[in-house]
C-alpha cells in the first residue's frame, strides 16, 4: 500500500488480508470432488451434501456452502472412524469456508484436526497429507504465525517432489507458498531461488516462454555481482517508506487428478476438474509472475527495473483471460502496474491504470470496501505528486470516510488514511487543516501503540512494518509542525513542546524491538507482574486476531458479508481495546519501574531542563526522511533546529567517515570506501600498516552540519547526545571543530594537531531522555567492595570448527603479550545474521560456535586487571566464561560489589532484530542450550542482573552499534545494563585494538579514581586526549583512540 510520498506495490493490512479469498478460492481447489469412492467408502447422503456444499460455493453461496459441509461432516463422523479421509476432505472444506467468512478463530482446529486425521491413516509420503499440510500452513501463515507455516510448507514440499517429482506444478505451488513466508520472516535471500524454481516449472508447457532475465529475477537475492541491487534490500527498504512490505500471495493447491473422476464414470466432471486445472495453473504462473513484479519492483533500480513491468503486464494478461476484466484481483494487478509506472515517471499510464482499477473495485466490490480506500488513496497520491492536490483531497477525504465507517474513527487504519489527507492538505497550502489532521491522527496511533509494538512476542511482518509506519508518520508530524512554525501558523514555544516529546516517541519505537524479549521474560515469571504482563500479551494478541478477522469480514463481496459478524467484531474490538487500557494503568500504577523501561512516556522539555546541570546540554537528533532536527535543552534554555544538510548527505558522509576508521569496512564486499574518500587506498595498503585514510574536511563538513545552529548553546560544555539514524554508527568525539589544513592525499597528516571536538569538551551518549530521566532518579547504588570483574575469550572455534586458539588462553598465569601492532584478526571475520543464532528461545550452541575465537581478549582482560590491582580469579576465560558461571555469581549477591564489569566478547547488536533474536553478548557455547545457560547473554537476562558498577565495558566487537544503516539496537541492551543497576557502558563502535582498549579503559579508570567529581565522561576525554597527545603518531590516529563512546551517566555527580 502506498502511504504518503512512498512507492511501492500494493500490500498493507487491508490489502493483504483481503487477499484471502483468493488464497482460499485456491485451497478449495484441492477440495472440489474428484476422487472415486472405493468399497467401504463413506455413505452416499455424506457424498451427496459434500456435492451440495460444492455447488453453493461455486454459486458463491458460502453460508449455505457452510451449512451443507456442515451437515456432511456430521454425517462422516457418525459412521465412525474408519472414514478418516473423507472426514479430513470434510474438515478441510469446512475451515476454508469459515476462513472466507472471516472466521479464523473456528477455522484453524478444524485444519489442524484435519492434519491429524491424515497423519494418523496414511502414509507419511502420502500427497494428501501435503495437501492438509499445505492448508493448515496457509492459515498459519495468514494469522501470522510465520514460523509455524514455513515448517509445514517444507514437509508438504518435501512430500510432493517425491511423489510427483521435482518440476510438478504442486512442487512449484509448494515453493511458492514457502518463498513467500521465508520473505514475511525477513529472508528473501532464500525466496528469491525457490521462486525462480518455481516460475521455471510453471512456465514449462504452457506455451509461456520466459527470458533469460525473467528467470533470473528470481535468484538475484543470491547475486554476488550485484550486491547492492539485491533481494536483501527489500528489508532496508520496507523499514524505511512509509507503506508495509510486499506480500507474496499464497500459491493455490491444484485440484485432484482428474484419472480418479474418469474412472467413477462422471465424465461432465472429469472434463470440469480438467479445466479448473488449465484455469488454476495459468492463474498460479499469473500470481507467481505478479511476486516476481513485485520483488524486481523493489529491488532493481535503473533499466532493469522495467523487468518488473514485463512481468506485470503478462501477469495482468493471463488474469483478464482466467477471471475476467471485471474481477477484484485484476483490480490489485493494475493497481500494482500503475505504482511501478509512477515511478518510472509515466503519470498519465499510471493515473489511467489506477482508474481502471478503481473502476473495477467500485464495481466488484461493497461502497465501503477497503481495498476501494486503497485505490482512491493510490490515485490521490498520484495527483499531489503531479501537483493537483485540489483533486487529490475529495479523493483522500473519501478514503477516510470508507475507512472510518468500516474500521471506526480511531482505528490504526483510519488513522493512516487521516495522516495522507494531511499530508495532501500541506501540499496546497492548507497548513492549519494539515496539522489539525496529523494531530488527529496522532492521537489515535499513540492510544493504539500496544496494538502496535508491545506485549506481542511474535515472528509476524507486521510489527516491523507497523513499526515503519509509526516512524513516518512521527517524522510527517514534526515536519508538518517546523512548516507551521516557519509560515507562523503556530506558535513556536507550544510546536517545540510537541516536536519534542514526538521525537521522542520515534528514539521509542527504535528500541522497541530490542525490549520485546524482556516483556516475555517478565510473562514467564511468577506473580502479580507476571501476571498482568502475560494478560496483556494476550490482550494484545487478540485484539490483532479480532483486527485480522473484522478486515477479512469486511473485504468479503457483498453476498457474503455477514454485518452481524462484522458488528460482533466491532464489539470484541472495543472491549479488548478497554481491558488493554485497564491492565496498562494497572500496570503502570503498581510496577511504575517496569513500565519505564517497557513503554516509557516522551518527557517534557522542562522536566528535562530539571534533569541537567549547569554544564550540561542535552541534544536530541532526528535524522529522518521527512528532515533532520536537532533540539538542543540546557538548565535554562532550548532550541530547535532543522538541519540544512538531508539525511542522506549525512549517511554518506558518516559512512566516508567511518571507512578512516574501522578496517572492516575496506573488506566488506562491495565495499564503497575508495569511491566515498576518492582515494586508491586499499585493504592491501592497511595490512602493510599504512594508516586508515580519515578525511578530515568532512568530519568538519559533519560538524558545522550538526552543531552549526546551536554552537553557541553547546559550548564548553558536557554534550548529552541522543544520536538518530546514521549518527548511532559514529563516535562524535571524531568531528573536526576547526577548519582542518590542507594537505596532499597522499602525505602525512599530523593528527595530533587536529581540533577534534574531544580536545574541547566531552560527550556522552543518552538512549533516550527517559532512559537519562531514569538514570538520574535512581536511588543512590551501594558503593563497590571490588574493583573489577572480567569475562573474555570464549571458546569458539571459527567458520570451519577448526580453530582452537582460544583453548590456548584461558589462565592469567602467562606474561601479556600486547603491542600497539597487535590487531584483531577479525577484520575478514564471519558476522551472523543476530536472528540466525536462535533456535525458538534459545540460541544455536553449533552455530554459535563458528564465530570467530577471541583468544587476544585473555592478555586484555588480565592486563587491565593486573593494573586495577584484581585478583587473577576475578578473570573469567574460557570454560570459565559461561553465562552459568555469571548468573551464579549474581545470585549469589558477589556481582553487585565489583565497581567495572567488562565483557571482551562479541556483541552482537547489527541488523534486524527478526524472530526471536536480541541484543546479545557470546560466552562460551555450552553442550546444550538450556534456560540457564545457551551461550549468548541477552538483554533480557542481562536486565535480571544485580549491579552497582561504575562502568560496564563491552569491548572486542562494534557494541556501540551494528554496521547496518540505522543500528540503534545497543538501546535496548544499554537500557537493560541501566534497568540491572549500572550507572554507564563503555562500548565500542568497531573492533578495538587490543592494546588500545586497556590503554584507553584503565586510563580512564584511573582518571575516574582521582577525580570522580569530574565524571566518565570527562575521565574517557582525558583518556582519549593522552593518546592524541602521544609521541607515537599510530596513537594519534583517530582509529586507535576513538572506538569507545560513553553511555549512560557520564557525569560525576
Amino acid at each position: 500500500m502506498m502511504r504518503g510520498g512512498g512507492r511501492r506495490p500494493e500490500s498493507g493490512r487491508s490489502g493483504k488480508s483481503l487477499l484471502i479469498a483468493l488464497v482460499l478460492f485456491w485451497i478449495l481447489g484441492s477440495l472440489l470432488p474428484g476422487r472415486a469412492l472405493g468399497e467401504g467408502g463413506p455413505p452416499q447422503s455424506w457424498e451427496s451434501a459434500y456435492q451440495d456444499a460444492v455447488y453453493f460455493y461455486q454459486a458463491g453461496d458460502l453460508q449455505q456452502s457452510l451449512s451443507h459441509a456442515v451437515r456432511a461432516r456430521r454425517i462422516i463422523e457418525q459412521t465412525g472412524a474408519d472414514q478418516q479421509d473423507a472426514l479430513a476432505q470434510t474438515l478441510s472444506l469446512e475451515a476454508v469456508l469459515l476462513d472466507r467468512l472471516g472466521r479464523h478463530a473456528e477455522s484453524e482446529p478444524l485444519h489442524r484436526r484435519a492434519l491429524k486425521l491424515r497423519e494418523e491413516s496414511l502414509h507419511p509420503e502420502d500427497p494428501r497429507l501435503a495437501e492438509s499440510l499445505n492448508n493448515l500452513a496457509v492459515a498459519a501463515d495468514l494469522l501470522g504465525r510465520h514460523s509455524e507455516a514455513e515448517a509445514l510448507h517444507k514437509r508438504a514440499l518435501e512430500i510432493r517432489e517425491k511423489a510427483f517429482g521435482p518440476s510438478h506444478p504442486q512442487v512449484a505451488q509448494s515453493l511458492n507458498n514457502l518463498a513467500k513466508v521465508q520473505l514475511a520472516l525477513g529472508r528473501p535471500a532464500d525466496a528469491g531461488p525457490l521462486l525462480r524454481r518455481a516460475i521455471t516449472i510453471l512456465s514449462q508447457g504452457r506455451g509461456e516462454s520466459l527470458t533469460r532475465s525473467q528467470l533470473d529475477l528470481a535468484d538475484f537475492s543470491g547475486s554476488e555481482r550485484e550486491p547492492d541491487e539485491g533481494i536483501a534490500h527489500v528489508g532496508k527498504v520496507g523499514a524505511a517508506m512509509p507503506g508495509p512490505m510486499p506480500a507474496l500471495r499464497p500459491r493455490p493447491v491444484m485440484p485432484p487428478d482428474t484419472a480418479d473422476s474418469s474412472a467413477a464414470g462422471n465424465s461432465d466432471r472429469a472434463h470440469e476438474a480438467d479445466a479448473a486445472n488449465t484455469a488454476f495453473h495459468e492463474a498460479d504462473l499469473a500470481i507467481t509472475l505478479l511476486n516476481l513484479g513485485m520483488m524486481a519492483q523493489t529491488a532493481y533500480t535503473g533499466p532493469k527495473q522495467e523487468e518488473a513491468g514485463l512481468l506485470y503486464r503478462r501477469a495482468i494478461a493471463i488474469q483478464e483471460k482466467v477471471l475476467g476484466p471485471e474481477h477484484p484481483d485484476l483490480a490489485t494487478s493494475l493497481n500494482n502496474l500503475a505504482e511501478f509506472s509512477l515511478i518510472q515517471w509515466r503519470y498519465r499510464e499510471a493515473e489511467a491504470l489506477h482508474k481502471r482499477a478503481l473502476a473495477v473495485r467500485e464495481k466488484a466490490l461493497p461502497p465501503d470496501h477497503p481495498l476501494t480506500a486503497l485505490s482512491l488513496t493510490n490515485l490521490a497520491r498520484l495527483y499531489s505528486l503531479t501537483r493537483r492536490p485540489e483533486i487529490a483531497a475529495p479523493l483522500l477525504a473519501r478514503a477516510v470516510a470508507i475507512t472510518e465507517q468500516a474500521l471506526g474513527p480511531d482505528h490504526p487504519d483510519t488513522a493512516f488514511a487521516v495522516r495522507s489527507l494531511a499530508m495532501t492538505h500541506a501540499a496546497f497550502g492548507d497548513l492549519a487543516q494539515a496539522l489539525h489532521l496529523h494531530r488527529r491522527a496522532s492521537r489515535s496511533i499513540i492510544a493504539h501503540a500496544l496494538s502496535f509494538t508491545q506485549g506481542i512476542d511474535r515472528d509476524d511482518g507486521d510489527t516491523a512494518q507497523s513499526r515503519g509506519r509509526l516512524n513516518h508518520h512521527f517524522q510527517s508530524h514534526i515536519a508538518a509542525l517546523h512548516r507551521s512554525v516557519e509560515t507562523g501558523v503556530e506558535d513556536e514555544a507550544v510546536v517545540r513542546e510537541e516536536s519534542f516529546e514526538l521525537a521522542q516517541r520515534l528514539g521509542n519505537n527504535a528500541a522497541a524491538r530490542a525490549l520485546t524479549q524482556m516483556t516475555a521474560r517478565a510473562a514467564r515469571g511468577q506473580g502479580q507482574l507476571a501476571n498482568l504482563v502475560r494478560e496483556r500479551q494476550d490482550l494484545a494478541l487478540r485484539w490483532k486476531d479480532a483486527d485480522r478477522r473484522l478486515l477479512s469480514a469486511l473485504g468479503a463481496a457483498a453476498a457474503d458479508r455477514d454485518e452481524a459478524l462484522i458488528r460482533s467484531l466491532r464489539g470484541e474490538l472495543a472491549s479488548l481495546e478497554k481491558r488493554i487500557s485497564s491492565v496498562t494503568q494497572l500496570l503502570e500504577s503498581v510496577f511504575p519501574e517496569y513500565t519505564s523501561l517497557a513503554n516509557p512516556d516522551p518527557v517534557p522539555i522542562e522536566e528535562a531542563q530539571q534533569l541537567l546541570h549547569e554544564n550540561e546540554v542535552l541534544i536530541q537528533f532526528l535524522i529522518g526522511s521527512y528532515g533532520s532536527y536537532v533540539w538542543a535543552v540546557t538548565k535554562d534554555d532550548v532550541r530547535w533546529v532543522k538541519l540544512g544538510t538531508g539525511r542522506r548527505d549525512i549517511a554518506k558522509k558518516v559512512d566516508a567517515l567511518r571507512c578512516g576508521l574501522d578496517a572492516r569496512g575496506w573488506y566488506d564486499y562491495g565495499s564503497q570506501c575508495q569511491r566515498l574518500l576518492e582515494t586508491g587506498y586499499s585493504a592491501s595498503d592497511y595490512e602493510k600498516g599504512e594508516p586508515l585514510p580519515f578525511d578530515l574536511a568532512k568530519a568538519h563538513e559533519l560538524y558545522r552540519d550538526l552543531f552549526g545552529g546551536i554552537e553557541d548553546l553547546i559550548e564548553a560544555k558536557h554534550l548529552l547526545v541522543i544520536p538518530s539514524g546514521p549518527l548511532t554508527k559514529l563516535p562524535l568525539y571524531v568531528l573536526v571543530t576547526a577548519e582542518p589544513p590542507t594537505t596532499d592525499r597522499a602525505g602525512a597528516v599530523d593528527y595530533g594537531a587536529i581540533e577534534w571536538l574531544v580536545r574541547r569538551q566531552p560527550v556522552t551518549v543518552v538512549p533516550s531522555v527517559a532512559a537519562l530521566k531514569a538514570l538520574r532518579s535512581a536511588a543512590t547504588a551501594q558503593q563497590p567492595t571490588r574493583r573489577f570483574i572480567g569475562f573474555g575469550n570464549p571458546l569458539l572455534s571459527g567458520p570451519d570448527g577448526q580453530d582452537r586458539r582460544a583453548w590456548q588462553f584461558q589462565s592469567c598465569r602467562r606474561e601479556p603479550s600486547l603491542g600497539f601492532g597487535q590487531r584483531l584478526a577479525s577484520a575478514m571475520q564471519y558476522v551472523p545474521v543476530l536472528a540466525s543464532l536462535f533456535r525458538g528461545s534459545l540460541a544455536d550452541v553449533r552455530e554459535l560456535r563458528r564465530q570467530m575465537p577471541l583468544p587476544e581478549t585473555a592478555d586484555e582482560l588480565c592486563t587491565i586487571a593486573r593494573r586495577l590491582g584484581a585478583p587473577e580469579e576475578d578473570v573469567w576465560l574460557g570454560e570459565r566464561a559461561t553465562e552459568r558461571n555469571l548468573k551464579h555469581i549474581n545470585a549469589t549477591g558477589e556481582l553487585a560489589k565489583y565497581g567495572v564489569l567488562h565483557f571482551a566478547t562479541h556483541g552482537l547488536v547489527a541488523g534486524d532484530l527478526t524472530g526471536l533474536a536480541e541484543p546479545a553478548l557470546v560466552l562460551t557455547p555450552p553442550d546444550e542450550a538450556s534456560d540457564e545457560d545457551d551461550g549468548l547473554l541477552t538483554a533480557s537476562e542481562v536486565a535480571e542482573l544485580d549491579l552497582a558498577a561504575d562502568w560496564v565495558v563491552l569491548s572486542a566487537c562494534n557494541t556501540a552499534a551494528g554496521r547496518g544503516g540505522d543500528a540503534e539496537a545497543l538501546s535496548g541492551l544499554a537500557r537493560a545494563f541501566f534497568h540491572a543497576g549500572a550507572r554507564a557502558l563503555l562500548v565500542s563502535h568497531w573492533e578495538v585494538n587490543s592494546y588500545a582498549a586497556v590503554k584507553l579503559s584503565t586510563a580512564a579508570f584511573a582518571a575516574l579514581a582521582e577525580r570522580r567529581a569530574s565524571g566518565r565522561a570527562e575521565a574517557m576525554r582525558q583518556s582519549m586526549l593522552s593518546m592524541i597527545e602521544s609521541s607515537n603518531p599510530a596513537e594519534a590516529h583517530p582509529s586507535s583512540w576513538a572506538p569507545f563512546v560513553v553511555v549512560g551517566e557520564g557525569s560525576g555527580r
